[in-house]
């Protein structure tokens, strides 16, 4: 996955609508991106974008945004879902508990909400995937690292 967004933002092309219903494997499970409905060679978009429960915060506020560094959010996202087994949020609003806990830049109370749902608690989740997935998703978006 991380490739194949590699190769669009450096073609200039931003997806902003990553979910695991666009992407696919082919059958030698090789990823494929799909659906570029929503993709933009805007360096810098307003347009709101993409699928609720994906969508970086800053299109919450509807302010200006790098539309590459949304994509690294839905990743974060979807990459949640992967190793979860369900998603982080459930929309990408302040109505949402879990998303509000983003949008806040309380990322410790995101976590010890998630570990709770866990069997295992918190050590369901190691502190390398915590840090990764805190940093995909931080509310800052010029924090958060580029593909």
């Amino acid at each position: 996955m991380i490739d194949g967004m590699e190769y669009l933002h450096r073609q200039g092309v931003s997806h902003r609508d990553i979910k695991p219903e666009n992407i696919m494997l082919d059958r030698d499970f090789n990823i494929k991106i799909a659906d570029f409905g929503f993709t933009t060679d805007q360096v810098v978009s307003e347009t709101r974008k993409g699928t609720a429960g994906y969508m970086a915060p800053e299109l919450e506020v509807g302010t200006s945004y790098s539309a590459n560094q949304a994509d690294v959010f839905a990743m974060g996202v979807v990459l949640f879902i992967m190793f979860s087994g369900h998603p982080p949020f459930v929309t990408s609003t302040s109505d949402d508990q879990y998303y509000k806990q983003v949008l806040n830049n309380r990322l410790d109370k995101f976590w010890k909400a998630h570990g709770s749902c866990k069997e295992e608690g918190l050590a369901f989740y190691n502190n390398e995937f915590m840090e990764l997935i805190s940093l995909m998703i931080q509310s800052d978006q010029a924090a958060r690292p580029t593909i």
